[in-house]
Formats: structure tokens, C-alpha cells, sequence
């Protein structure tokens, strides 16, 4: 009987080791799907920030629609991101954008007044920059590329 438990105990030790193999083999695939879309959303920001540069070096003011257009992206890039590291910041990133997005017609405000100053608008972007910039770190770290 000894004999019996013997292999029933190596069944049960190899199904285990087996089913922890494909259940890291799966999260791994996951996480790396996750770790593609973060630096995605990072590079999206990135090149959202040379458009926008090299339009006001331009002399061209972006239109809303622009500044929009990438927070949506971001948005949709965010809730592709599943794992449980990442999605919190990716979450807050998004929405942050989402946030500055709908200062930019306050801050122009602010800009075309007589005498033209930063208001509480520019205080409220500055500080969600900020916020949306540590966020960002977060992704970089957790997902180097």
C-alpha cells in the first residue's frame, strides 16, 4: 500500500508543478501584453508631446480636438490593461489626461485676459501634470523597454 500512495503522491506533485508552469507561462504572457500596452501609452504621450511642440514652435495653437483625441487614446489603451500592477496607474493616467484636457479652454481663458496671467487653471494643470508624470514613472518602471 506504501507503493500506492508513493505514486499517488508523485500524480498529485506533478499535476501541481504543471498546472503552476502553464499558470505562470499564462500570467507572464498576460503581463507582458500589459507591459506592451503601458509603454504604448507612454509613447503615445510622447509623440502627443512633440506634435504639440512642434506646433507652438510653429506658431500654432492645437486645437481641443487634438488634446481629445489622445486622452480617448489613452483611455482605450488603459482598459486593455489587466494586470493588477499596472492597470491602477494606467487607470490614473488616463483619467488625469482626461483632466488636463478640460483645463485647456480655462487656461486659454486665463492667457487671453488683459493682463494675460496663470490662474487657478494653470495651478490645477500644473499639479495634475505632476501627478500625471509620477504615474507615468510607475508604468516605466514596472514595464522598462
Amino acid at each position: 500500500m506504501s507503493r500506492r500512495w508513493w505514486w499517488i503522491g508523485t500524480a498529485v506533485i506533478v499535476t501541481a508543478a504543471v498546472g503552476v508552469g502553464l499558470w505562470l507561462m499564462l500570467g507572464r504572457k498576460h503581463s507582458g501584453d500589459d507591459c506592451a500596452t503601458a509603454r504604448e501609452m507612454i509613447a503615445v504621450t510622447r509623440d502627443h508631446r512633440t506634435q504639440v511642440d512642434t506646433q507652438a514652435n510653429a506658431g500654432i495653437q492645437p486645437g481641443q480636438d487634438e488634446y481629445e483625441k489622445w486622452a480617448g487614446h489613452l483611455n482605450d489603451l488603459a482598459a486593455r490593461i489587466e494586470d493588477p500592477k499596472l492597470a491602477p496607474h494606467a487607470h490614473r493616467m488616463a483619467d488625469l489626461a482626461r483632466q488636463s484636457v478640460a483645463l485647456n479652454p480655462a487656461i486659454l481663458a486665463e492667457l487671453s485676459a488683459s493682463p494675460p496671467a496663470l490662474g487657478p487653471a494653470a495651478a490645477k494643470y500644473a499639479e495634475l501634470n505632476k501627478q500625471f508624470v509620477a504615474e507615468q514613472r510607475e508604468l516605466a518602471q514596472d514595464c522598462p523597454g
